[in-house]
């Protein structure tokens, strides 16, 4: 995640620098104090600096959600099924053992220390923050509660959105993978 403060994007200069889906996630908005994206979280150093020097006239931070491998490995084994690739629940956690394609993507996107230290190494240490992902069944609002007091910002009133990125079943992930 992406925090940003009293931000202007003039979207014809940001554009052409950043990866496709990260320009559509920032050119998105004219005026904004969060930009979100799972997008920017494994991005390259180059990358960042792109985005920082575009943002020039606005102060950067980033937050990095982390949540334990224990959720994360599944999840992502999920999304892969989602994105119609056809690993199967065992040979993507060898993969992620011994390097394979599925633990590239995996630890490219989940390595948590080498998002943070990326982000870090370009805006400085100082406007990185991560906030950890509560455990199933901590109170609903206290992802939120962190992200704010780590942002700077008060959430006192806001509606929880419905859940989006729904995990899948048993059955369903079976379902997906023979797809």
């Amino acid at each position: 995640m992406l925090v940003l403060r009293e931000v202007r994007l003039p979207a014809a200069a940001v554009q052409p620098l950043l990866l496709e889906q990260v320009d559509r996630d920032l050119a998105a908005i004219s005026a904004a104090e969060v930009a979100t994206s799972a997008h920017l979280g494994p991005i390259s150093a180059e990358r960042i600096r792109q985005v920082r020097d575009d943002l020039a006239d606005s102060p950067v931070e980033a937050v990095v959600t982390v949540r334990d491998l224990g959720r994360s490995v599944p999840a992502m084994w999920q999304e892969t099924l989602k994105n119609r690739q056809s690993w199967g629940w065992t040979e993507h956690l060898a993969a992620l053992e011994d390097g394979g394609d599925a633990g590239r993507r995996f630890w490219r996107q989940q390595a948590a220390d080498r998002v943070v230290g990326r982000w870090a190494e370009v805006l400085g240490p100082e406007n990185v923050h991560v906030v950890t992902v509560p455990p199933p069944g901590a109170p609903g609002e206290l992802l939120w509660e962190r992200f704010c007091e780590v942002a700077g910002i008060t959430g006192t009133e806001w509606d929880e959105a419905p859940r989006a990125n729904e995990s899948l079943g048993v059955a369903s992930a079976l379902l997906m993978g023979r797809i």
